[in-house]
């Protein structure tokens, strides 16, 4: 029969049961000491951990570690490299010099410097493996080394341990686990994604192993949030992120708001305004009462982002100071430099140069070195090195370097519901937008709540909404514009409310902005503008001369034309039955469209009556050919 396993104070801290480890306290001294620094340390109390101690205490390597670990991560750096000092003149046998490699490491991550974060965790892995082999962590909290535990394969840490007390294989194992960690969030911001969650995984796996359900939480935490970020399956990482922010709803562990502020930016991307803000509002208590100022500098970062996508470009940009007020220029750099690319973003907008902060930008992107920074330069042709492991890396590549305009691109933004991409081409301290045209019939409306894609519009409902736009009308002008008729209220105002109740279907939620009112008719602070493509700049520009020399400008082309011409670019002709076909629509609209494109001179007309079709005049076949 076995028997039971004592679980001591050690096997509690290496299973992560920090609050029942400080709660222990209590009643009896902790041993070894170590343990309750690491308890405190790891939940945001160093202050506490180091009052605590005895300046015997102190000097142990291990309580240094977990010291400098606990000031790194609430961003008291100078007091965390006060302590790597301390841990420096003690590094000598192979398990001392791992610790301090991994503390160098973890304090080179968080302070931006990953090339050389990346350089102490090999030589912490290079120290461990000596440690194993030496059997040199012997003092440091077991009583029996192991007997015969020689490992010299590389790939030891990957191996099962045997020939160990459980103690000993729970210490063990919780330095792996420590390693791995960290190796992994090293790698994934230096570019290495798939050596990055390979880490993970086997972090995640020793975790496990030793029921430490605290680090489990942590890593499956970081797991979601790499997936989201990196663009791996969009609808699964957000279901991911969904179902984790359930389960710990309870927690107010720091690694929550992680979650929290990774599913924020979801929800921006995705032009859920509403939802984005009320997720900041139920973390912001929280935040702000801790101590960890580099987070309440984010949540202040992603409510500047949200002021910006709801369109309220100035409140955004006072925001910033505030944010800049909770974190360590010189040490926090990641969340520094995506502050000052935001606010870069928005002076731009607003038309403001600053040379200065550009040149700042660039600087601490070639400081950092990690690859979303990278690939921000790149995007802005700063560098010639693209991140290639990021799976949706190339297309934010080419978006950002105007791709904007290419029908593809657009196709895929509005795919994938990546709404909040289209809100830097909007116009500053908008209150609602309505883009016309970003699809076939499809429109995209913004406000401070949502940005929504808006279906089924008809050519007579677009003409209705730019004819509103930032202005009043009555009914005689509005009827005058849209139909060309003298306005007779008997005739047309069952017309006018048939197309009031329509254009409300498609507003959704925002029907209120349309108004019929004392005769009038608005749009009520609504501006809109038809959303340009490459193709159709394409046609604008080009002008073509008549007999009597007098140029003929295009007017402005509608998706359909917009795909006759596209169509008619890789075949020798079209008539009227096969263009129903293809655009799905009725004969009488294809041959509209195609009398349009006839005036403008971009097609010409062969044969007649049933033979009658259509291909490219030869001055646009010319064009094309160029």
């Amino acid at each position: 029969m076995k028997q039971p396993i004592e679980i001591n104070d050690e096997m509690l801290f290496y299973r992560g049961h920090f609050d029942k480890i400080i709660k222990l306290r209590q009643g009896r001294p902790i041993t070894p000491s170590w343990c309750l620094t690491g308890a405190w340390c790891l939940t945001g109390k160093p202050d506490t951990a180091e009052n605590f101690l005895s300046a015997q205490e102190k000097s142990n390597i291990l309580n240094l570690f977990f010291l400098a670990l606990g000031w790194t991560r609430i961003s008291e750096y100078e007091k965390a490299k006060q302590l790597l000092n301390q841990m420096l003149p003690k590094s000598q046998t192979p398990f001392e010099r791992f610790v301090f490699a991994q503390a160098m490491a973890f304090y080179n991550y968080f302070i931006c410097r990953f090339k050389n974060a990346e350089r102490w965790i090999l030589w912490a892995q290079l120290n461990l493996n000596q440690s194993l082999n030496h059997h040199s962590f012997n003092n440091l909290g077991h009583n029996n080394r192991p007997n015969n535990y020689k490992l010299y394969d590389p790939v030891f840490l990957r191996k099962p341990l045997n020939k160990v007390t459980s103690s000993q294989s729970d210490f063990i194992d919780f330095w792996k686990l420590l390693l791995f960690d960290l190796q992994s969030h090293i790698y994934i911001k230096r570019g290495k994604i798939s050596l990055g969650f390979s880490c993970l995984e086997q972090a995640l796996s020793i975790a496990k192993t030793i029921k430490n359900q605290f680090t489990v939480e942590a890593i499956e935490v970081s797991i979601a949030i790499y997936e989201s970020t990196y663009g791996f399956d969009q609808s699964k990482s957000l279901s991911d992120l969904i179902k984790l922010k359930n389960k710990y709803k309870n927690s107010n562990q720091f690694y929550f708001y992680n979650l929290s502020l990774e599913y924020i930016r979801r929800l921006n991307l995705n032009g859920n305004l509403a939802p984005a803000e009320q997720e900041l509002n139920k973390i912001k208590k929280p935040i702000f009462s801790s101590s960890l100022n580099r987070q309440k500098a984010a949540w202040i970062f992603k409510f500047s982002h949200l002021l910006y996508l709801q369109g309220k470009t100035e409140q955004a940009l006072n925001q910033i100071p505030s944010a800049l007020e909770f974190i360590k220029s010189k040490q926090d750099l990641l969340l520094y430099l995506q502050i000052l690319g935001l606010k870069f973003k928005i002076n731009k907008k607003l038309g403001v140069t600053d040379n200065a902060q550009e040149s700042e930008i660039k600087k601490l992107i070639f400081y950092c070195q990690d690859s979303q920074s990278l690939s921000y330069a790149y995007r802005f042709g700063w560098t010639q090195k693209p991140v290639t492991e990021d799976p949706h890396a190339h297309f934010f590549h080419q978006w950002y370097r105007q791709g904007h305009k290419n029908y593809i691109l657009l196709k895929k933004v509005i795919n994938n519901h990546w709404f909040s991409l289209l809100a830097d081409l909007t116009p500053t301290n908008r209150s609602f937008f309505i883009y016309l045209d970003v699809l076939p019939k499809y429109a995209l409306l913004f406000d401070d709540q949502k940005i929504v894609l808006l279906d089924g519009l008809t050519q007579l409902i677009r003409q209705s909404l730019l004819i509103l736009s930032k202005q009043k009308l009555s009914k005689a002008d509005f009827v005058q514009l849209l139909w060309g008729y003298e306005y007779d209220s008997y005739r047309h105002d069952s017309l006018i409310y048939s197309l009031a109740l329509r254009i409300r279907e498609i507003l959704k939620g925002s029907s209120v902005l349309f108004e019929i009112k004392n005769n009038e008719i608005e749009l009520i602070q609504t501006q809109v503008r038809s959303y340009e493509h490459e193709l159709h700049n394409k046609r604008n520009e080009v002008s073509f001369k008549k007999p009597d020399d007098h140029q003929v400008i295009p007017t402005e082309l509608n998706f359909r034309q917009i795909q006759i011409l596209e169509y008619l670019e890789h075949n020798r002709s079209i008539n009227v039955q096969q263009l129903s076909q293809l655009l799905q629509t009725s004969k009488i609209t294809a041959n509209r469209d195609l009398t349009s494109l006839l005036k403008q001179c971009l097609i010409c007309k062969i044969g007649r009556g049933r033979a009658t079709c259509y291909s490219l005049s030869k001055i646009q076949a010319k064009k094309e050919l160029i």
